[in-house]
């Protein structure tokens, strides 16, 4: 474990040393903030992503809102909000996690990688309100 003292700027890491003690290994000053790319990279090693499908969904989310963000400029840039879209709801510690971070969870139920009617309304609607008003009905 790190020191109690620890701080957000540091980071520690683990060596073994002649193939039987672990020894802690730092702080590591962490001068800047890391991309997800270097965090993967270094706990995973090599990936590759799979975007095939990501791709179409994040497509339809984009074809869905546009319209409606661009309808309501005097929205944009006022706040920074979060939200994870998906087709798939949050479950178990996953559902106060994205809530201590202030992450509004969209789940979508549309089957394949396009967006119903359903699903399109509650997008922009979530997304408008959580921007500061509306519910992106026109």
């Amino acid at each position: 474990m790190p020191p109690r003292n620890a701080t957000r700027r540091r980071w520690y890491s683990y060596e073994f040393r002649d193939g039987r003690e672990v020894a802690l290994s730092g702080p590591h000053p962490l001068l800047t903030l890391i991309s997800i790319d270097d965090y993967l990279r270094a706990c995973v090693g090599q990936y590759r992503l799979s975007t095939r499908r990501a791709d179409r969904l994040e497509q339809a989310v984009h074809d869905t809102l546009r319209p409606a963000l661009e309808e309501n400029p005097t929205r944009l840039g006022t706040y920074a909000r979060r939200f994870l879209i998906g087709k798939k709801p949050l479950i178990g510690n996953n559902v106060g996690l994205a809530s201590d971070h202030n992450i509004t969870a969209v789940s979508l139920s549309s089957r394949g990688d396009t967006l119903d009617e359903e699903d399109e309304a509650l997008l922009r609607s979530t997304i408008l309100r959580g921007l500061g008003g509306g519910d992106g009905s026109n």
